[in-house]
């Protein structure tokens, strides 16, 4: 196996308009495993570590990709979801895969593949982890922790990452995983059951990077701590309308009043457009700033 390029090279070399590559992963890998270090004295098994009170943990995958876009070019992105509108918590919201560890699951980790299983229709044995956002944080209701994961979606089980750097790395059937998302939200409505997914999207690196157009600064704020973030905006790039089933009905995407301790931003209080915001736009910036501190302001996902 050829030794792993370093991250300066990586950042020297890479637009974040290539798609995902095997070096390019290990690039991430290394970032990431060097970003958790600095959480050295926190690990997950540490339950000493934890904000009190703490009852539940929940899991999420940010879920790296390759998706071929409706012009034929292959783009390295992260995958989001647009979590039902019937929920009784978050419901509209912009989320990544993920959800509740139940008792059955063997570690955080498999509940976060377990979950985007079910919400995405995508084996856990596609999924290749690269590391974890470090230190977990608590979601609105604070006796819940969220451990985030970051992770690669293959298109199959039958990835090896022992070959060439250079070996660009096939994109995801996204269409599949919209297919599924409508295969449940149709079996929850014939039983009456609010519907867990509403849709499925992707957002290029190089848009996350690059398109400072679409940025709204926000605080975060948590046991940890304060820590500055960018919500990104994503109204061009999922429905206003959530898909119902097969015939295309559906009902608006509706959006909470966020509690006061979730995120202050300019104005405070809930997004006027949709957005990549509160917990789910805080790990994202810290994944951008583990993952690519060459490209991303240091300031947005660190402490205050």
């Amino acid at each position: 196996m050829r030794p792993s390029r370093s991250l300066s090279s990586l950042a020297s070399g890479w637009t974040f308009r290539k798609p995902f590559s095997i070096g390019s992963l290990r690039s991430i890998e290394q970032s990431l495993a060097a970003a958790h270090r600095a959480h050295s004295h926190f690990t997950t098994e540490d339950k000493s570590a934890y904000p009190s009170g703490i009852k539940r943990h929940a899991a999420v995958l940010v879920s790296l990709c390759n998706v071929l876009d409706r012009s034929g070019n292959v783009l390295p992105s992260v995958l989001f979801t647009v979590r039902g509108s019937g929920l009784r918590t978050h419901s509209g919201e912009v989320s990544f895969p993920g959800g509740r560890v139940d008792e059955e699951d063997a570690s955080f980790w498999g509940a976060a593949t377990r979950e985007t299983h079910e919400e995405l229709g995508i084996l856990p044995s596609c999924v290749q982890r690269l590391g974890e956002l470090c230190p977990p944080e608590t979601a609105m209701r604070a006796d819940t922790l969220v451990h985030a994961f970051v992770g690669f979606l293959h298109r199959d089980t039958n990835w090896d990452d022992s070959s060439s750097e250079d070996t660009i790395l096939p994109p995801i059937d996204i269409q599949a995983a919209r297919a599924h998302i409508s295969a449940e939200i149709a079996d929850a409505s014939a039983q009456h059951l609010p519907r867990e997914v509403d849709q499925v999207f992707y957002l290029p690196l190089s848009v996350l990077i690059y398109d400072r157009r679409r940025r709204r600064e926000g605080i975060f704020e948590r046991p940890w701590g304060r820590g500055r973030y960018w919500a990104i905006g994503v109204r061009d790039r999922i429905s206003s309308v959530a898909p119902l089933g097969e015939m295309g009905e559906g009902v608006p995407l509706s959006s909470n009043v966020p509690q006061p301790d979730s995120e202050v931003g300019a104005g405070g209080g809930e997004p006027k457009t949709p957005e990549v915001w509160g917990l789910t736009g805080w790990y994202l910036n810290v994944f951008l700033r583990s993952a690519f501190p060459e490209h991303w302001d240091a300031k947005m996902g660190s402490r205050l």
